[in-house]
């Protein structure tokens, strides 16, 4: 089992709470998760890097063991705390591993600072003209993330069995949790929004193909 080293990180006047595991004297990897979910989500992931890079992973604003505030926020902010969280660490030049979410996390970062970034992974990043339409039962989004709260771990792995089929896979199974407090949202969240109160913003045209950030990185 991997071990993680635990900390809290001040940024933009939140506290984050990280998770740091593999030699730190290698090049780091940081993992940003998706909404609903917490550092703690890449339990095949996580291992396999920690065995070659220094693996990073946090809880964002508003989720698992960091701060929570009823501000609005949107990928700029979720971008900015995570350059914050770079850079409190003292990292340079880190990899970036971001699912839905955090995926857009990760492409906020590294638009906004491409000096921290040497190549992003985006899994599933949530782009898209018009917000999905809410689960059956909940009137906004909101609702349904406080449903999602009131459920047990085998109910939330029961219904993403029958929303999207996965079979037997071993990720396909509950995963750790923090000890002190709830993997999701805090219950007034309604995810990340715009200033404009748009969700799901189209990509950042400062992050290209061509852009530093989003060239390969093979270290040595």
């Amino acid at each position: 089992m991997l071990h993680w080293k635990e900390q809290d990180v001040a940024v933009n006047g939140l506290r984050l709470h990280v998770y740091r595991a593999g030699d730190e004297a290698r090049p780091a990897v940081v993992l940003s998760h998706g909404v609903t979910d917490s550092g703690l989500c890449w339990p095949d992931v996580a291992p396999a890097l920690a065995e070659a890079y220094h693996v990073v992973a946090y809880d964002a604003r508003n989720h698992g063991r960091s701060g929570h505030t009823s501000e609005v926020y949107g990928w700029e902010e979720l971008g900015d705390d995570e350059a914050g969280l770079i850079r409190a660490l003292g990292l340079e030049r880190v990899a970036l591993v971001g699912h839905s979410m955090g995926a857009g996390t990760a492409a906020a970062c590294a638009a906004r600072h491409p000096e921290l970034v040497r190549c992003a992974v985006l899994e599933d990043p949530p782009w898209m003209n018009t917000p999905p339409a809410p689960p059956p039962g909940a009137t906004d989004r909101g609702a349904a993330y406080r449903k999602l709260q009131a459920m047990s771990a085998e109910e939330l792995v029961a219904q993403a069995r029958r929303d999207t089929p996965c079979g037997t896979r071993p990720s396909c199974r509950p995963g750790p949790r923090p000890k002190d407090s709830s993997t999701s949202p805090s219950p007034n969240s309604t995810g990340p929004r715009s200033r404009r109160g748009r969700r799901r913003p189209r990509p950042s045209p400062a992050l290209c193909c061509c852009s530093p950030a989003s060239r390969s990185w093979a270290p040595a």
